[in-house]
């Protein structure tokens, strides 16, 4: 470790792998909130509302063939959440811990950078391996800024509870 890298170690207060997690599940419920939000004003719009989280749980529970004849079912729309929620906090738990990692060293956000690149095409890639079934259902676009839209207010979250994070973004490319 350089004199930079131990002069930032040391300047950063220890965070407790129970702040990670916690961090994390406050980042993620953040994020599939902004989600479900983002949907149910698209749906409500396009006036069938939960028709989103409808379709996503019924693929979850009864599979691909029952996309075609999937109607608004409180059942699929509370496994869709449930399954959502849980993969938003995943996704937090893991951010939250590269922001850690990012507050002693600088150079740790590259990973944050894949992490958001993966967050931002995950779903798509989900859609490719179920055979794109997905994207005739749902709006390409509204997905991706669906998830831009989650992606910002998990970061907004991160930046507003480490504070050290512009101090490390000045030191990303040190030695």
């Amino acid at each position: 470790m350089n004199a930079v890298e131990q002069s930032q170690a040391t300047s950063v207060p220890r965070v407790s792998l129970a702040a990670v997690f916690w961090d994390g599940l406050y980042a993620g419920v953040i994020g599939a909130s902004i989600v479900a939000l983002w949907f149910l004003v698209i749906d409500t719009l396009a006036g069938h509302s939960l028709h989103t989280p409808t379709l996503l749980g019924t693929l979850l529970i009864k599979g691909l063939d029952a996309l075609a004849t999937a109607t608004v079912d409180p059942a699929m729309v509370a496994a869709y959440t449930a399954v959502h929620v849980v993969a938003f906090v995943v996704v937090g738990v893991l951010a939250s811990y590269l922001v850690t990692l990012f507050d002693r060293y600088p150079a740790a956000g590259i990973c944050l950078v894949f992490l958001f690149a993966f967050f931002e095409v995950g779903f798509f890639i989900a859609s490719a391996a179920l055979g794109g079934v997905l994207m005739n259902h749902l709006a390409p676009w509204a997905v991706g800024i669906g998830n831009l839209l989650a992606a910002a207010g998990m970061a907004v979250y991160f930046w507003k509870r480490h504070p050290h994070l512009k101090e490390s973004l000045g030191h990303i490319w040190d030695h």
